[in-house]
């Protein structure tokens, strides 16, 4: 059943957390954030494997991670936002989540800002995600001159990437404290 979020202004972190208590999130959920890499001018993004976890790596000296969804809110840093964003296809976003579990947790993959789209032991937070959607539903890896993206995935154009590559992703809603 697809859930809305509404559009809710909070003055606090915990009122912020509390109301994303209220979401059930899906496998597959998107989550991103603007508090991330480089003083906060790219942003983050993380990938819900089940209704309380997400999969997340944070940077450099980092690997791939379970942690539940309430501790990756709680640890937002204040004045940040949060969008949540779905798969239009249950199935697919489900796949992506079996794929992401099952291939980055406790791999050992480190944190790099590669362009190898394909590469397993060399990841970052976009590239995962990106990954568990094109690997997780199907997807072949690409030869050296063959349609993958091109360049560093940005963690906030992951949901147009995504919809570009035939997943469409609907944006679920909008948090700001």
């Amino acid at each position: 059943m697809a859930m809305e979020l509404r559009f809710i202004n909070k003055k606090t972190k915990e009122e912020l957390i509390m109301a994303l208590k209220n979401v059930e999130f899906r496998p597959g959920d998107v989550i991103v954030t603007k508090n991330g890499a480089f003083f906060d001018l790219i942003g983050h993004v993380a990938m819900a494997i089940d209704s309380e976890t997400i999969v997340n790596i944070t940077g450099p000296g980092t690997h791939p991670h379970k942690v539940s969804i309430s501790k990756f809110i709680k640890d937002s840093k204040k004045g940040g936002w949060i969008k949540l964003y779905r798969a239009n296809d249950y199935y697919e976003g489900a796949n992506a989540a079996i794929w992401m579990d099952k291939t980055y947790v406790d791999s050992g993959a480190e944190y790099v800002l590669t362009e190898n789209i394909n590469s397993l032991d060399e990841t970052y937070c976009s590239k995962m995600i990106f990954q568990a959607y094109h690997f997780g539903n199907g997807g072949t890896v690409w030869g050296k001159d063959e349609g993958g993206p091109k360049g560093i995935i940005f963690p906030q154009s992951v949901p147009d990437v995504l919809t570009n590559y035939g997943f469409k992703m609907d944006f679920m809603g909008y948090l700001a404290d």
